[in-house]
């Protein structure tokens, strides 16, 4: 229930009890004085604003004569009432015949709270019933009836003050006549934007409305719990909107997603409407009629009905008759514009766009001629990091103790039509839309039906029905989208000719993902409380999961020539005696599930594909549901002639695996499946295909019962086929056969030997396929290390297994041959691998050798200059540097590029020579060569401390370093299908660190002759570098892999010259330099890693068990020759 308590207050209750008239400089007025009263063009009647309370209102109908009850403020004109707490425009008594027309503007800002606009059937405190007159200029709609109010289109009526109401007509009154709002209504609180305002209301209809609540223009409610129109009163006619109906919390448009004011709903209805409920739109595809809006950005629905909204002992039963328009539909919730629900907060609990609940089995709620929906129903929300709840987005509630019935003569209690649309069209038609979007959980619900008291029988679709919940992070626990979820067990037939679906997923970086717990649901139906047998008639489009009741369900899908229908999702018939037809122009894709002790009678006639995707151990990528049977339990399977029945091999279904679900397609005892002639069968792989090793440590096989009945009920009329299907499929990984026990047409090869597993009283059709070893394929290096471990990891990853597999499954007639075969694969299983390339190695040989870094390079220089006397001396050089290893049969090569800075200060004296400290930074790329996709970002940084001394010819130079740097790799896996086609993309991202210490020594002659100087050299340098385990995330359970820390030692000699040249360019020296040597490497820098399959990180975060094997890279050439050049300029203060 839904409450909020709108009270008089003691001012309001002082208003009612003042006097009729009061004299004012501006005087108020009464129509029995002052009547008829006709503000025109250019007058005003202004009320002095006061500190103290308003005992009486500006206007006052109040004459026993209904000629002189006519209160008009024209265009031009106005009445204005500002400031005063209290204050009243216009009171229209008990008793009183008469008509409000505004087409100019009523004015009652300002301070001051508790403001009424405009009130109807009050005379002091009594009320009574204020009847409105006959008005056909303004009431076009109604033209000989009633009309009580008009607000004419470009007036302006506005009203401001916390408890505030711009028309408001109290419980006990009553009023006989329309109420026309075709200008604007804006209703404010005292403070804009203020989190403490306590709410208006623009219109407010507590007693009883003999006449309807036509909005022709914009009723606008603003500020923390404001009610754009509540209608606690009964209405004996209608609510027809045919503009905009809006709440929001902020007045303009907010700076911030946070903190903002909350508005409460836009549409409030809790009595009885008899004339219905109708937000207007155009009546077809041609027709201009403007759309209309009932919109809320607040926490409560955009559309509320529900009982005792204002108080609880107020409640009482609520029927809602039916509008009829003009096009000779007849409706109780009519919708043709808009009804939306936008969250302006980020953490809101709950967005709706239109809720219908009741209050108890005696406070039920009644719809007595249902819903129809040709426009748009949507509600959203979202959620940052900081949210504490879950939002609920819900576009359509059902909620309990509602009853939706029927309109008379029709069939469905709901309809969301597709308004005469052509098929297939995406625009004009009925829409209801849920969407979440957040970095937390959260739940979007297109359509709900409560679990208790609700009831709707029907429901017909011929628009779209969407729910969507998208993440930013894998790790949320829940995320679930459901396009119609039935809780009622009431829903019991569904006919779709529209588009029902549902998308549960994390976006991370723009790529789609599971969450890490798998706990993403997706359901585009879920009648899974169905409390009898089910229908659904599918000729559009459902994606997502169907979800049905354990009763006798019929789930028909077929096209037509103009639409193909289709569902792509899982379906999980719950039990009992269920029948599934798949008729021409209709496909089906997805698991489909049944629960212990129930069976499907499946059919697939001409043009119908059907292509079960059961894996034999979960659904979508979860565990089963408990009671649910892994394999496809039919008590009929008929695929008739045109018809297409596709399958899938998947480990979870290989018999000789313990634990598994045993016959693919599985019939009763007395069940029959039958493959008519020209029927089609087709064979998909869903996961990888393990064979576990035989007793003797040979490699075994893996088996599948494809088909399975008793003894005579398996007829395969075309078996040819058949058997081409399950032998021409086989993938390039593996070799295989086909056989069958008690098959008619399978003889010779075709005929199974030995010992049927299912029993001699069964037939049954075995595909045997027999893995490919790595030397069979012809796999060499990383490719043919990987080739095993990889292949058990995959049994563990459905989507990558089975990528590896149809990487190598025929397309059509094209089949891999040895050499393609070899190349595809040599390819997948060498990106398997982690980057054992010791590129990390090379670079940090490259950073601190003496012969090629840069703190060497500045050592070098100060032995040219240590006879100079020099101060302390600021240095710093930028550089850039490029390393490349071929590949090599064994192992992969990769290129590494990069730039960095080193800089440093020295000091000293010629007799004691030079010292000094650098730090280096660098940052740089390896991207290992074809085959492998795997790239690695570095950064280093580095302290080093350096020496120099230089004696008569004799130079000594010493140095030592300790780093720090930091790894990302990314191994990259992509598999293509014979056709091209990409089948999966996996990146898996393993981040570490890295410790260095290295240190060294030089010494030679220099040599010195006019400008020329040679200066050769012997060097040792030493390194140890420490690369952190890691454990990789992104690429699942078939790919992530978990690395052990390995070391890296290094001790190099060099042996080489420098020959520098000194070239007197006037005020300067040009100095052009070259180097040469021969570094050779005294240990082995062949990186070798310790590594096993990380299993699935999200089900658990710790190393799955698993025996750890090594990886061995490249081995770098011991010795290679340095080259080396550079030119300098020389002044005396500086060199470049």
């Amino acid at each position: 229930m839904y409450k909020r308590a709108l009270m008089l207050t003691a001012a309001t209750v002082a208003l009612l009890a003042g006097p009729a008239y009061a004299a004012n400089t501006n005087k108020t007025q009464t129509t029995d004085a002052d009547g008829p009263i006709d503000v025109t063009s250019g007058n005003t009647i202004t009320i002095p604003s006061s500190s103290k309370p308003a005992t009486v209102p500006a206007i006052e109908i109040n004459s026993a004569t209904a000629s002189k009850n006519i209160v008009k403020i024209e265009t031009g004109g106005s009445l204005t009432y500002q400031s005063t707490a209290s204050a009243t425009g216009i009171q229209a008594d008990a008793g009183s015949t008469g008509e409000i027309i505004l087409g100019g503007t009523m004015d009652l800002t300002g301070s001051g709270a508790t403001k009424t606009g405009i009130v109807l059937g009050l005379t002091g405190s009594t009320t009574g019933v204020f009847t409105g007159t006959v008005d056909s200029v303004n009431n076009t709609l109604n033209p000989t009836g009633s009309t009580a109010i008009a607000l004419q289109s470009g007036s302006l009526l506005k009203t401001q003050g916390d408890g505030s109401w711009s028309i408001f007509l109290p419980s006990g009154a009553t009023v006989d006549g329309d109420i026309l709002a075709n200008g604007t209504i804006n209703t404010l609180p005292t403070t804009a934007n203020s989190t403490a305002s306590t709410g208006v209301t623009s219109i407010e209809l507590d007693g009883t409305t003999n006449g309807s609540l036509v909005v022709g223009g914009s009723v606008e409610s603003f500020g923390r719990k404001a009610i754009g129109i509540l209608t606690g009163g009964q209405i004996n006619g209608s609510i027809q909107n045919y503009g905009t109906i809006l709440t929001s919390g902020t007045q303009t448009t907010a700076t911030t997603d946070k903190g903002n004011p909350v508005a409460q709903s836009a549409l409030v209805v809790s009595n009885n409407i008899t004339g219905g409920i109708y937000n207007a739109g155009p009546l077809s595809q041609s027709d201009g009629t403007t759309t209309a809006n009932i919109a809320t950005n607040g926490d409560l629905p955009a559309l509320l009905i529900t009982t005792g909204f204002e108080s609880s002992a107020s409640a009482a039963p609520i029927t809602i008759g039916g509008f009829t328009e003009s096009a000779g539909l007849t409706y109780s919730l009519f919708n043709r514009g808009t009804i939306s629900s936008a969250a302006q907060n980020v953490n809101i609990d709950a967005a709706t766009a239109v809720d219908i609940i009741g209050g108890s089995a005696t406070n039920l709620i009644t719809l007595s001629s249902g819903i129809y929906n040709s426009g748009t129903i949507t509600a959203q929300a979202s959620a940052d990091a900081n949210a504490t709840t879950a939002p609920q987005v819900s576009a359509l509630v059902i909620g309990n103790y509602t009853n939706i019935v029927a309109p008379a003569g029709g069939t469905y209690a709901i309809t969301n039509s597709s308004n005469g649309a052509a098929t297939g069209a995406t625009t004009g038609v009925g829409k209801i839309t849920a969407s979440y979007s957040g970095a937390t959980a959260g739940q979007a619900i297109a359509v709900s039906i409560a679990n208790t008291g609700a009831t709707v029988p029907s429901l017909l679709n011929q628009g779209f029905i969407t729910a969507s919940a998208i993440t930013s992070d894998t790790t949320v626990k829940t995320l679930s989208a459901i396009g119609i979820l039935d809780q009622s067990g009431t829903l019991l037939n569904i006919d779709n000719a529209g588009t029902i679906s549902a998308q549960a997923y994390a976006s991370v970086n723009g790529t789609v993902a599971q969450l890490d717990n798998r706990a993403n649901y997706a359901q585009a139906i879920n009648l899974g409380a169905a409390s009898g047998n089910v229908s659904l008639t599918n000729s559009g489009t459902i994606i997502g999961d169907v979800v049905l009741g354990s009763f006798n369900d019929t789930v028909n899908v077929s096209g037509s020539t103009t639409q193909a229908a289709t569902i792509t999702g899982n379906m999980n018939f719950g039990g009992g005696n269920d029948t599934l037809l798949v008729g021409s122009h209709a496909t089906v894709t997805g698991d489909i599930l049944e629960s212990a002790g129930g069976v499907v009678n499946i059919t697939v006639q001409a043009g119908g594909t059907l292509t079960a995707t059961n894996n034999g151990s979960t659904s979508g990528g979860r565990v089963l549901p408990a009671g649910t049977v892994a394999n496809i339990s039919v008590d009929n399977l008929d695929v008739q002639r045109g018809g297409i029945l596709g399958l899938t091999l998947a480990d979870g279904f290989n018999i000789n695996r313990t634990g598994n679900s045993g016959p693919i397609v599985q019939a009763t005892s007395t069940g029959v499946i039958n493959l008519e002639a020209g029927s089609t069968l087709k064979m998909n792989f869903g996961g990888f295909i393990s064979a576990p090793e035989l007793s003797s440590g040979a490699a075994g096989q893996a088996q599948f019962i494809i088909f399975d009945t008793a003894s005579g009920n398996l007829n395969i009329a075309n078996p040819s086929q058949v058997q081409q299907a399950l032998t021409n499929g086989i993938p390039f990984l593996f070799t295989g056969s086909v056989c069958a026990y008690g098959v008619t047409g399978f003889s010779g090869a075709y005929q199974c030997t030995g010992t049927n597993p299912q029993g001699s009283t069964h037939s049954d059709v075995i595909l045997t396929l027999q893995p490919k070893s790595a030397s069979d394929i012809g796999l060499t290096g990383y490719a043919a290390a990987m080739f095993a471990p990889a292949n058990l990891a995959l049994a563990n990853d459905a989507d990558l297994g089975a990528a590896v597999i149809n990487a190598g499954a025929p397309v059509g007639t094209t089949s891999l041959d040895a050499t393609t075969g070899q190349q595809v694969y040599q390819k997948i299983y060498a990106n398997f691998a982690p980057d054992v390339s010791g590129s990390a190695r090379a670079v940090a040989i490259s950073l601190t050798d003496q012969a090629s870094s840069i703190v060497g390079e500045r050592q070098r220089k100060l032995r040219m200059y240590a006879r100079q006397d020099g101060d302390i001396t600021l240095w710093a050089q930028e550089f850039g540097q490029r390393l490349s290893v071929p590949n090599k049969i064994a192992a992969g090569g990769y290129n590494n590029s990069g730039f960095g800075i080193a800089m440093g200060a020295d000091g000293g004296s010629i007799s004691s020579g030079r010292y000094g400290g650098a730090f280096t930074f660098y940052a740089g790329d390896t991207s290992e060569k074809y085959p492998r996709e795997s790239k690695t970002t570095s950064e280093w940084y580095m302290l080093t401390g350096y020496t120099d001394w230089r004696g008569k010819g004799l130079f000594f130079d010493s140095q030592v370093s300790i780093g720090y740097g930091h790894l990302d790799g990314r191994r990259t896996l992509i598999i293509d299908d014979l056709s091209g086609t990409q089948l999966i993309k996996r990146q898996a991202e393993g981040k570490r660190s890295s410790a260095l210490a290295a240190g060294g020594f030089s010494t030679g002659f220099i040599f010195s002759s006019g400008g020329t100087v040679l200066m050769p050299q012997f060097s040792m340098d030493a390194l140890t570098l420490r690369e952190e385990g890691y454990t990789e995330s992104g690429g699942g359970a078939g790919m992530d892999l978990h690395v052990q820390p390995y070391y890296a030692n290094s001790v190099r000699a060099f042996l080489g010259a420098d020959l520098r040249q000194d070239l007197k360019m006037g005020s300067f020296f040009l100095q052009p330099e070259v180097r040469a040597g021969y570094r050779y490497d005294l240990l082995s820098g062949q990186e070798k890693l310790k590594v096993n399959f990380a299993g699935d990180q999200s089900v658990s975060p710790t190393v799955a068990p698993g025996q750890p094997f090594t990886i061995t890279g490249p081995d770098p050439a011991k010795g290679n020759l340095v080259f080396g050049a550079g030119l300098a300029v020389t002044t005396d203060a500086w060199s470049v």
